[in-house]
């Protein structure tokens, strides 16, 4: 351990037991992710639109649970958010009935088997019911009785207890896991908000969750460090860090809110490589929309594309105000008052710490058009930040590797826009079959894969959005694959977007592409088009393929291959959808593909290769093969 940690762990012991002397005197709730001071305000700016559209949605999201489910059939997950969901209510209304309606949803979560028979069960499960139940006692405390308090004390205890000391035998106990940000940020949370019924005895020299919260909050440091690149890319995946953080965002504002004199807790401080991170999610990320939410970004490292406007809440209260005007415009992007399912109490952050103190900004005037990660290798384009028409392509080297999420995805490349999912991968599986990418000779559907590291070479940029990126290394078993990938949003192209690849290698031999099934093919002369459900087009032109044909064989894979738990597949509008439409283009080492995006009703534009001056015209733009 060197000094730096050692420092740390002492200044953070000498500030938790200073502030803890502060709380013996009197017991003050809430003080977790709302401060008592902060009430008053809250409970009027609900008062206003939008945020009384958003407390409908809670009300609706209890009643229809209580109206559509017998309870004694709920699992414990739904039992826990429905004590969150009325608990947030409670304190946005000051209704007493649902601060009891909350307790009866914890009473009947604690009782489950989960908590009085098998410590060991699955820790995603117990951590989550922990966040719900801390919620629960700290926003409903004031008006439960003092046998309901001591009640949810002692189960909150064993849980804390419980978590602190294992995520079950299907826990995944590398650091950089979402896993133990989960585990670690529960505990926090709760150990900030729960108040030792023997610590007024003197038993102990303070309360019994100050050891808890002093661990949990190193250990979820640690975690934060290795989870997330210096750059601020997710290692498990941009839209991983959605989830991760709807449980490290609340315990990091419940640690400001507690130890407020205190700025150890301000992200530059206890997470400096989370600074980048709101810009790599804006950057990547599109208003699709899905079922309920909005929100699609590239599923890359065995990952799936959804997305939601829930980290864009809380990171309004935790980012400094050099970013938070461009948070807040992502947070509107996202979201409309029709269109927010509730999810880890979105609903309720978003009335919580929505800025209206601060003016939304485009992010392009941050700059925000591109993003790269040279530690990871990941590089995005994106044209405009306007609707759901934007354009977005991310392409990736995989320059390092999680031991948790790791999808075969060196130098593949994700597509989004014109309201529609493009290019994707393979989703919630190791399998190869899913990804877009070139392959070796032989069995695609069976084959295996390396888990080999790829390099970004070089990149550059442009005003607009456009750029391009060059890199190597292929886990796919592909030899010296090298992959040059540009994106082009300019008017002279006459197309919405253009996107050239060029492979080179030694032995590839098919060029694939996954869309989901929802998009139809069309072969033509050159190649293929992908038709959107919208009409909307994308056309693929092959170059120096070193064979007589560009005809392409087309079948269908599953996405999230084999992946049961949590396999939606891929969804999109109203439904999701279980298959990839895989499309293969047989080459021999070299091949040049040109994608050209287009909207409904228009022609794609004429595409030619000039073989002598190594350079593809799109339009009226002329381009140079830089790898050729």
């Amino acid at each position: 351990m060197n000094k730096k940690n050692i420092l740390f762990i002492v200044l953070l012991a000498i500030v938790i037991y200073c502030q803890a002397q502060e709380y013996k005197s009197e017991i003050i709730h809430p003080r977790g992710l709302i401060r008592a001071s902060e009430l008053s305000s809250l409970r009027e700016k609900v008062k206003r639109y939008p945020y009384d559209s958003l407390l409908a949605i809670l009300y609706e999201k209890v009643e229809n649970a209580t109206i559509h489910y017998d309870n004694s059939s709920l699992m414990v997950y739904e039992k826990s958010f429905l004590a969150a969901n009325t608990a947030y209510i409670y304190l946005l209304t000051n209704d007493r009935a649902f601060a009891q309606i909350s307790y009866q949803y914890i009473e009947k979560s604690f009782t489950d088997t989960l908590f009085v028979f098998n410590p060991y069960s699955f820790g995603l499960t117990r951590a989550q019911a922990l966040q719900n139940m801390a919620i629960s006692y700290d926003f409903c405390y004031n008006d439960w009785t003092e046998e309901q308090r001591n009640t949810i004390q002692k189960k909150m205890y064993e849980l804390m207890l419980s978590v602190n000391n294992s995520m079950g035998f299907q826990g995944n106990y590398t650091m950089e896991s979402n896993w133990m940000g989960i585990r670690w940020s529960s505990v926090i949370l709760a150990a900030l908000v729960w108040d030792d019924p023997l610590e007024s005895s003197h038993q102990y020299p303070g309360s019994r969750s100050m050891p808890l919260q002093w661990d949990a909050t190193f250990l979820l440091r640690n975690h934060i460090d290795q989870n997330i690149t210096p750059g601020g890319w997710n290692l498990e995946s941009i839209s991983y860090h959605s989830y991760n953080w709807s449980f490290i965002g609340p315990s990091i504002i419940a640690l400001r809110n507690h130890y407020f004199k205190n700025d150890k807790f301000n992200l530059d401080q206890f997470a400096p490589n989370s600074l980048q991170t709101m810009h790599a999610l804006a950057t990547s990320t599109v208003s699709i929309r899905y079922g309920n939410v909005k929100g699609i970004t590239a599923d890359l490292s065995d990952d799936d594309p959804m997305f939601n406007n829930h980290v864009f809440t809380y990171s309004q209260a935790l980012y400094s105000n050099d970013q938070t005007p461009y948070i807040r415009w992502m947070h509107e992007y996202l979201l409309n008052t029709g269109n927010n399912d509730g999810l880890r109490g979105s609903s309720f952050y978003s009335i919580a710490y929505n800025r209206d103190d601060i003016e939304a900004h485009n992010p392009a005037e941050a700059g925000w058009l591109n993003y790269v990660d040279t530690m990871q290798g990941v590089i995005v384009f994106r044209n405009k930040f306007k609707d759901e028409n934007d354009v977005v392509a991310t392409f990736t080297t995989t320059s390092k590797l999680a031991h948790g999420h790791q999808g075969p995805d060196n130098l593949t490349f994700r597509i989004l826009g014109l309201d529609n999912i493009w290019v994707v991968g393979a989703g919630r599986t190791g399998q190869v079959a899913g990804q877009t990418n070139l392959f070796p000779a032989g069995n695609i559907q069976n084959m295996s894969h390396n888990p080999r590291e790829g390099e970004l070479i070089e990149f550059g940029f442009e005003k607009n959005g456009s750029g391009y990126a060059n890199g190597a290394g292929s886990c796919l078993g592909v030899i010296d694959h090298t992959r040059f990938f540009r994106a082009d949003y300019s008017e002279e192209s006459d197309a919405i977007a253009v996107f050239i690849i060029t492979d080179k290698s030694l032995n590839g031999r098919s060029w694939r592409v996954n869309t989901p099934e929802f998009n139809r093919v069309k072969i033509n002369s050159t190649g293929y088009d992908l038709i959107a459900p919208n009409k909307s087009s994308m056309r693929f032109t092959f170059f120096e393929t070193d064979i007589a044909t560009t005809t392409p064989v087309i079948g269908k894979v599953r996405y999230g291959g084999n992946t049961i738990d949590h396999n939606m597949g891929v969804c999109y509008k109203d439904s999701c959808y279980k298959y990839n439409r895989y499309i293969d283009i047989a080459c021999k080492g070299n091949i040049i593909a040109i994608a050209t995006m287009q909207e409904a009703g228009k022609e794609q534009p004429n595409v030619a290769f000039d073989v002598a001056r190594k350079t593809i015209t799109v339009g009226r733009k002329e381009f140079l093969l830089k790898n050729w």
